[in-house]
């Protein structure tokens, strides 16, 4: 997986992240993802730059400490995942179509999740600018902030979603038997 750059090159971990812009039911990428998860957090920084808005030092040292609490929570749950998929590895389960479901969900789940924590890391950058600057470095850094801040939003929110159908799928499959063979038959 990796594309042979720099140890800390994170162009994989984005375009992991930017496959999981898909339909669930067709399977092929979506304008709308892309509008909402990039043209929208885009807008609203364009739109706080054009505004001139400015962070108090104290807001910015609030949302420091929310997008590094949130990074550290996100790769925790990284690591979680990569846990997870040894485990699953060292089962070494026969194929179908249930681990094809099983470890494409883990893969995009993982994908969202480093993506999600280098954002925060980003953004949480971006706001120690904005607590110690003035004038237009203030201005740009809480445009681009504010604009990483909604990004990170949305990502979180297609997370949870995702998170949320998946679950309940697993329980309606375990809840109806549809996960195990047909044991109606002759014995």
């Amino acid at each position: 997986m990796t594309d042979g750059a720099g140890k800390a090159n994170l162009r994989a971990v984005v375009r992991a992240h930017r496959k999981t812009y898909v339909s669930g039911r067709t399977g092929r990428p979506r304008w709308q993802d892309y509008l909402t998860f990039e043209i929208l957090p885009l807008g609203v920084a364009i739109v706080c730059g054009w505004a001139r808005l400015k962070l108090p030092a104290a807001a910015a040292g609030g949302l420091i400490a929310v997008a590094a609490f949130l990074s550290v929570f996100l790769f925790t749950v990284v690591v979680s995942l990569w846990s997870r998929a040894g485990d699953l590895a060292d089962q070494a389960p026969k194929p179908s179509a249930d681990v094809t479901r099983q470890t494409r969900d883990l893969g995009e789940l993982a994908a969202n999740s480093a993506y999600a924590s280098v954002v925060c890391i980003l953004a949480a950058g971006v706001f120690v600018v904005a607590a110690v600057s003035h004038r237009w470095v203030l201005i740009i850094s809480t445009a681009v902030g504010l604009g990483l801040g909604v990004h990170l939003f949305l990502v979180l929110f297609m997370v949870i979603k995702r998170v949320f159908v998946q679950t309940q799928a697993s329980l309606l499959r375990v809840s109806t038997g549809a996960d195990r063979p047909d044991r109606s038959g002759p014995r």
